[in-house]
């Protein structure tokens, strides 16, 4: 069951119950570069799990930003992962949780559109939290691996029901 309602896997931490809000903002002095945000506070410098403290620059893209504020929130000291069990893999299949969902693809006028467990997926979250749209695919198996990128979006990808 492909569900985003509560938005894991995008720009929110899952570490604890707090669930910050992982961003960007423009640089102070350099306006075409961000520095990484966790809950509106921006960070210069983060200290890792060894307590080596790292001085961080400024980015040239506010996703990358992004992505190094979520690097930020693993050292948290509050950050507990939570890991998941499953080690097979099966063609066709998402593996993220235990329910096991079914992608497929469903032919449409223009094309193949990704099917999770029945749905058919026009847009969804990407991890930065920015809807994409999903447009056809040419072939059946370029839909299902589409598919199967988009289930690691899923609010149960990886995690424990």
């Amino acid at each position: 069951m492909f569900t985003q309602l509560l938005g894991f896997n995008t720009n929110k931490c899952n570490g604890c119950s707090k669930r910050c809000i992982l961003d960007a903002q423009p640089h102070k002095r350099k306006k075409d570069r961000f520095i990484p945000t966790i809950d509106n506070k921006p960070f210069g410098f983060y200290c890792d799990k060894n307590k080596k403290r790292h001085n961080l620059r400024p980015y040239a893209t506010k996703f990358s930003a992004i992505d190094m504020a979520r690097t930020i929130a693993r050292c948290c000291p509050r950050y507990n992962p939570i890991r998941s069990t499953v080690t097979a893999t099966e063609p066709q299949q998402c593996t993220g949780c235990d329910i096991r969902c079914k992608i497929t693809s469903t032919e449409t006028p223009n094309g193949f559109m990704p099917t999770i467990q029945k749905t058919v997926i026009y847009t969804f979250l990407n991890q930065y939290n920015i809807a994409e749209t999903v447009f056809p695919r040419p072939t059946p198996n370029y839909a299902q691996e589409s598919g199967l990128r988009i289930a690691k979006r899923c609010d149960f990808y990886k995690k424990h029901r």
